[in-house]
């Protein structure tokens, strides 16, 4: 990830999520999800990471739930990006870090696989005078 795109998330703080993130034995993908959403938050609010407080990561999940409306599964990229960071790098234990839930998105699929279709005579039962 290019310097300019972290905004005032410094080389500093993202070589020690960097080095968190592999420590925790997480993947490539999911270190640019969680190291993109810190460095949303900063470039939110024009501020090193560790000058936001704790109301004002409040304001941000509301502000990109209801206002941004973003979905439930980026919402939950979002916590756990930003959740990992203050609470393994920063090492602050907010009371928001205990409440954060995104709710479960429940979808079904567009087609169903040639296995289920062929599962779906066996769930049917006949009627017997």
């Amino acid at each position: 990830m290019a310097k300019e795109s972290r905004g005032v998330m410094t080389t500093g703080w993202y070589d020690r999520m960097i080095q968190a993130l592999q420590l925790n034995g997480k993947e490539e993908r999911t270190q640019q999800a969680y190291t993109r959403a810190v460095g949303m938050l900063c470039q939110f609010y024009d501020k090193t990471p560790d000058a936001i407080s704790e109301q004002e990561l409040l304001d941000y999940f509301l502000h990109r739930k209801n206002l941004s409306h973003w979905s439930p599964k980026t919402m939950r990229i979002c916590y756990c990006g930003i959740r990992f960071f203050f609470t393994q790098v920063l090492r602050q234990d907010w009371h928001i870090f205990h409440i954060l839930r995104a709710q479960t998105e429940h979808r079904l699929p567009t087609v169903l696989s040639v296995q289920e279709v062929s599962s779906l005579p066996a769930c049917v039962r006949t009627f017997h005078n």
